[in-house]
Order: structure tokens, then sequence, then C-alpha cells
């Protein structure tokens, strides 16, 4: 008993966490879709031609994703969402630190108080990862993740 109440409380947390953190990181994103895409281009992975779609794309889904883990709906889809999206960041900057490229990786645009080091935001970013495929988890189990 003790254990499930500890594990609600928990997907409770991880859930509005990551809620608020995909909230905030597409608001900061909308507010300056030229910037984003400017720090889409300087992961030199994609084709320019998609690169502005994305910059316009993203930000909304990053809103859509964090209202839905904060309100717990659909959960199996948001939580699935929500996974996808951090591995893609993740392998992202994990890939761009490989290659020596020293960039802002862009999770919160320009702003100076959310301001990380490359790796701490790779740890941040995996750290998210695990909590959303922990949620995940429990989700696709037919669990309640409250």
């Amino acid at each position: 008993m003790r254990k499930a109440v500890l594990l609600s409380w928990a997907s409770v947390g991880i859930r509005y966490l990551l809620g608020a953190t995909f909230i905030l990181a597409g608001v900061i994103k909308m507010q300056d879709i030229q910037s984003f895409g400017d720090t889409i281009a300087g992961f030199q992975l994609l084709p320019t031609a998609i690169i502005n779609l994305i910059a316009i794309g993203l930000p909304p889904l990053e809103l859509i994703v964090g209202i839905m883990l904060i309100m717990a709906w659909r959960m199996r889809a948001a939580t699935f969402a929500g996974t996808i999206l951090l591995t893609i960041f993740t392998v992202a900057l994990f890939q761009a630190l490989l290659r020596g490229l020293s960039m802002d990786c862009g999770c919160f645009g320009h702003s100076d108080f959310l301001k990380w080091t490359p790796e701490a935001e790779l740890f941040r970013d995996g750290a998210l990862l695990c909590g959303a495929a922990w949620l995940y988890s429990r989700a696709a189990c037919n669990e309640n993740p409250s």
C-alpha cells in the first residue's frame, strides 16, 4: 500500500515537472521563432527546407504535450510524445557535443535565466527522458500514472 502511494506521488510530481517544462519551453520558443530556427540550423542535422517547419511546429506541440501532462489527459499519448521529443532532443544535443559544436541547445530560447552548460543540458534532458519513459511504461501497463 505504501509503495503504491509513493509511486502515485512520484508520478504526479514527474508529470507536473515534465508538463511545466514542455509548456515553458513551448511558450518561450513561440516568442522568437526565427531565433529558434537559427538554433535548429546550428545543430547541422536537418535540410534547410524543413528547419522553418520544425521551428514553427515544435513549440505548439510542446505546449500541447505539456498541457496534456498537467491535465493527465490521454496519458499514454502524452507520455509517448514526451518520450519521443526528449529522445530527439537528447540525441541531437549529444551528437552536437560529440562533434564539438559549441552552442546553446535552444530548449528555452535564449533566456538568460535558463542558461546551462551543454553538458548540464544533456544531463537535464536525459533525466527528463527517464522520467517520461517511466511515466509511459506506467501508462502503457494500464496503471494509474496520475
